[in-house]
Formats: structure tokens, C-alpha cells, sequence
């Protein structure tokens, strides 16, 4: 019923085969932006991301263009034609994926150049992220253009690659878990859950890191009832006793009628959060 609206049924049709993969792209530059917050490299050389973090149909749409409007006045109806010139579009992904898959390309030269194994995963981590953008850039890019998937070949290898990079190097960190009092090895035994889900190796012959939890918890008693309020330090040092990552938290207060289910609650909800936040830039979490 207006021109307004009939461009954004036109822009709506088009994004229609573009925008499956929005939130994911938008999630993955999030994950990317998050873990080069703090620089984990042994080396002094950092990357930053200086793509748009913000992805939507007009961001990804930029080379749309306009047919000339028609009105219908019978019917009090306007039309008009969205289109794409493949020619500028190609060149604008094209300066996308480049950019991109340079990117990738040092990162993956860090990590494999890197002799900390923990930051040589991290970095492949990023690059793993960064290649989600890219794989939506260049699908896009081949929709538009299907004769561009040639020239991509060589960027798809890459990508696939890096799976099988990030495995390999996750099978070298090999990891000890112990804890300041056995009354709370259920800790122990969740963090080593969480390492072996996330593709790392368990191990208490010769570990190259070994991951120290200390716990301590405050006891409080009233009439409403039983409370503890647990704190927690975590360490994780390599075989030169080198501290490499660590992670602190103190918890709110946990109440039951019982200390023991106050302590077992308390427990059970550390252990929640660890399996949401520990170690979360090294693992495999999608």
C-alpha cells in the first residue's frame, strides 16, 4: 500500500536466501570478539576483528539495488524490483572473504609456531570461529555467483582442516586434576568431565598441566536455616609450574535444613558453573 512497504517485501523476499545463518554469524563474532578480550599467546603478535559485529539483512544486502516504482492506481498498489548486481556484490564478499581468510591463515601460522599447547588451541579456536563468517561469506558469495565456488576451493580446504588442527592439537594437553580437601573431589571429577567432553586428555602419568582447585566454604546457622557460601580458586600450571589460565569465583550463600544438603546443594551448583565458564576459551563448546 506504499512504496516503503513494497521495498521491504522486495528486500524481505531476497534476504530469504541469505539469512538462515544471521544469528549464527552474529553469535560466532560475539565468541571471537570474547576470547581476544585477553591476548594468550606466548608471542607478542595479537590479532584484532575489525569486521562489523553487527550483521543484518541491509548490512549483508548493501549491494541491493531498486527497480523504478510503479503505482497501480486501480488497485492503489506499488510495486517495485529488488535486485542484486552480481558483479559489485561479488567484489564487495570477495573483500570480505579475503580479509577473512588472511586472518585465519596467521592465526593458524601462531598456533602452529606456538609452543604453549593450551594458547596454541585457543588461537585455533579463533580461527575455527572466524571461519563460520567466512563459510557464510563465501555461501553467499556462490549464490549470488555459483561460478565463484572455484575460486574458493583452496579457502574450503583451509576451513575443513582446522577441525582435524584443533583435535590434534587439544590430544597434546594432557591433564592432572587434584583439590585442597577429598571431601569435595566431586569438583575434581566434574572438571575432568568437562576437560575430556571438550577433547583434551585425562591423565595422571606426566600431565603437561596440572589443574589445582582449592574450595573453601563459611558456615552460617540461623533459625531459617543452614547456610554455606563456598569460594573457589583454580589454577592451572604447566610442567615448569608455570601458571597459565586460572579461575576465581566466590558464591552467594546456599541454604538447606540440613548443613550437609547445604553443602551438597552448594556443590552441585559449582559444578554448574564450571561446566558454563571454566577453561571456556580452550573447549569445544558451540
Amino acid at each position: 500500500t506504499t512504496l516503503k512497504l513494497a521495498e521491504s517485501d522486495a528486500v524481505a523476499s531476497i534476504a530469504q536466501n541469505f539469512n538462515a545463518k544471521v544469528k549464527v554469524i552474529n553469535q560466532s563474532i560475539k565468541d571471537y570478539n570474547s576470547i581476544i578480550a585477553e591476548d594468550k599467546s606466548e608471542t607478542s603478535k595479537s590479532y584484532s576483528f575489525n569486521q562489523v559485529s553487527k550483521i543484518s539483512s541491509d548490512a549483508e544486502l548493501l549491494c541491493l539495488k531498486y527497480s523504478e516504482p510503479y503505482y497501480d492506481k486501480k488497485n492503489k498498489k506499488h510495486y517495485v524490483v529488488a535486485y542484486i548486481n552480481r558483479k559489485e556484490a561479488v567484489d564487495f564478499y570477495n573483500q570480505k572473504i579475503n580479509g577473512i581468510m588472511l586472518q585465519i591463515k596467521d592465526i593458524c601460522e601462531l598456533a602452529r609456531n606456538e609452543k604453549e599447547v593450551l594458547y596454541s588451541v585457543v588461537n585455533l579456536q579463533k580461527a575455527k570461529r572466524l571461519s563460520k563468517i567466512a563459510t557464510y561469506y563465501i555461501d553467499t558469495a556462490c549464490i549470488i555467483n555459483p561460478a565463484e565456488i572455484e575460486k574458493y576451493k583452496d579457502d574450503t580446504e583451509l576451513i575443513a582442516r582446522l577441525t582435524g588442527l584443533l583435535s590434534a592439537q587439544e590430544g597434546k594437553g594432557t591433564f592432572s586434576v587434584s583439590c585442597n580437601n577429598s571431601k569435595y573431589n566431586s569438583v575434581c571429577t566434574g572438571i575432568k568431565s568437562i576437560l575430556e567432553e571438550s577433547g583434551f586428555v585425562v591423565s595422571k602419568k606426566n600431565p603437561v598441566y596440572r589443574i589445582y582447585v582449592e574450595i573453601n566454604f563459611s558456615e552460617e546457622v540461623y533459625e531459617a536455616g543452614n547456610f554455606v557460601r563456598p569460594d573457589i580458586c583454580i589454577t592451572v600450571a604447566n610442567a615448569s609450574g608455570k601458571e597459565i589460565d586460572s579461575y576465581s569465583k566466590v558464591y552467594p550463600r546456599y541454604s538447606h535444613q540440613t548443613m550437609e544438603n547445604a553443602y551438597n546443594l552448594a556443590l552441585v551448583r559449582i559444578q554448574q558453573d564450571l561446566e558454563e565458564n571454566f577453561l571456556l576459551d580452550y573447549r569445544n563448546v558451540e
